[in-house]
């Protein structure tokens, strides 16, 4: 029999236990009063589809954008879905979700103008 588990956590610093019991999946919702320390896992935790999904539903749900409408080249400040204040929401998500530190000098167009250049950033962060 196989187990696995996954937290997934929200802003509103609840948790969702996924467990993975051979063709069952079981969820349980989970009061917490810290979101998951993502700074004791393992950088190859994470696949670049798995943050290409994470940022895409962040930007998602924090502009109203159609999912669909954003791809992994998308340019989201040319097309307007961010903003200067965008931004800073987008720099304090990736710092928290991703336990990451944007410096001043990380601060370029070029890291933050689509989901492929912010998955690039946080993976060299994370490195």
């Amino acid at each position: 029999m196989t187990i696995s588990n996954l937290y997934i956590c929200n802003q509103a610093r609840s948790s969702i236990l996924l467990t993975l019991v051979e063709d069952c999946i079981i969820l349980t919702k989970v009061n917490t009063l810290e979101p998951l320390n993502t700074a004791t896992l393992p950088s190859e935790m994470y696949q670049t589809e798995e943050i290409h999904e994470i940022l895409r539903n962040f930007i998602a749900e924090t502009t109203y954008t159609p999912v669909d409408q954003i791809k992994d080249d998308t340019l989201i400040f040319v097309q307007g879905i961010f903003d200067s204040m965008g931004f800073i929401s987008l720099i304090n998500f990736l710092e928290e979700q991703f336990t990451i530190h944007a410096d001043d000098s990380d601060l370029l167009e070029e890291n933050f103008e689509s989901i492929k250049a912010i998955t690039g950033f946080i993976k060299t962060k994370l490195n």
